[in-house]
């Protein structure tokens, strides 16, 4: 990967030969990046500044590079990471351990209460690390685990390294991990179930503001299960993830990473060849007023297709845009969503076929 950083005015930067494409960010910070014959592979920029900043990109080949935002820059996101976020809370014995707390309950939606003892008694090798309640405890479960150390296989749990894990109750319970939104505002989530057991038999589940949005089974050692969605919720709302029993063998390990970001955004571009049209199809949630902004890249040019002033919208809203397009081959189209504060606070960016013309 290159990188650099453009700290203010105008700076122009060659990587690839022999074409010429200019595209410009108007404001800064942002994050950009080039996409070479449509393969994420990143070159990073980033403004410290507000200004006018151009860059100057040459095309490999054939194949087109395209300058387009990469997820939110590290200003504006705040990410939790279930995993990385334990050992404190547990060696601090705190739970709630921050935006996190863990317990069990009876059912995915059902009332969630909370552990109250850490045990580190030698289950699932020297390194599992336990939150438990010694009043519903059957054989070190439910709990909520995690393997503080290198990967563990025995023979009947075999889990990654420093990986969090959640123990359905033998005895019929689940067991839960919950997530409180802190402040108001709109929150990614991504998260992964993994069978962590031989024999395993679980379900799996994802609860947010009370409602569950995803359930699922587990029936093998290293399958998974993963959700992930972006939502608006409200300070104090709740994101619940659930394990609870089917058979025997309940541990399964979870990655639950969830950002607060300033907006979302996702494209589907479609293409009609008989009426020489681009739709583009988009659902845009933003925690503040913005700018749309849609590029179409193709061959040795950029074109710029339209702006458009967007209010604040908590959840996702439709928009449809279409445009002339004559057959021009491959070509790549970019959705940006910036504001003066922070940039380029969000992106997507989809691939068409035109075919050729005639």
């Amino acid at each position: 990967m290159v990188s650099a950083e453009i700290e203010r005015g105008t700076s122009g930067l060659d990587y690839f030969q022999p074409k010429t494409l200019f595209a410009a960010c108007e404001v800064a910070p942002v994050r950009c990046g080039f996409a070479s014959d449509f393969r994420e592979t990143h070159v990073l920029l980033s403004g410290s500044e507000r200004g006018r900043m151009i860059l100057h990109s040459r095309f490999w080949s054939t194949a087109t590079l395209f300058l387009f935002a990469i997820g939110v820059g590290s200003c504006c996101a705040q990410t939790y990471n279930a995993a990385a976020d334990f050992e404190s809370g547990w060696t601090a014995q705190k739970n709630p351990n921050g935006v996190w707390s863990y317990g069990y309950s009876s059912g995915f939606t059902s009332p969630v209460t909370l552990y109250g003892a850490t045990v580190q008694n030698g289950v699932n090798g020297p390194n599992a690390q336990y939150w438990l309640a010694p009043s519903v405890d059957v054989l070190t479960s439910p709990a909520a685990e995690f393997n503080n150390g290198p990967a563990h296989d025995d023979g009947n749990i075999n889990f990654l390294a420093n990986e969090f894990v959640l123990v359905a109750g033998v005895g019929g319970l689940y067991s839960d991990l919950v997530f409180t939104t802190p402040t108001d505002g709109i929150y990614s989530i991504a998260s992964i179930f993994r069978g962590d057991q031989y024999n395993i038999g679980v379900v799996v589940g994802v609860v947010v503001g009370g409602s569950l949005q995803f359930s699922s089974a587990i029936n093998g050692e290293g399958q998974i299960q993963s959700y992930d969605t972006s939502v608006f919720l409200k300070s104090g709302e709740q994101i619940v993830f659930s394990v609870g029993p089917k058979v025997k063998y309940q541990n399964t390990g979870l990655s639950a990473v969830i950002t607060k970001v300033p907006c979302t955004i996702e494209d589907t571009a479609t293409y009609n060849s008989t009426a020489n049209t681009l739709t583009t199809k988009l659902a845009i949630a933003n925690s503040s007023a913005a700018t749309l902004n849609i590029w179409l890249s193709y061959q040795d040019t950029t074109e710029h297709l339209f702006s458009e002033q967007l209010p604040i919208s908590d959840q996702p809203k439709a928009f449809t845009r279409t445009v002339h397009l004559p057959k021009i081959g491959g070509a790549g189209v970019l959705s940006t969503l910036t504001t003066l504060e922070q940039g380029i606070g969000c992106s997507s960016w989809t691939q068409i076929d035109t075919g050729t013309a005639p």
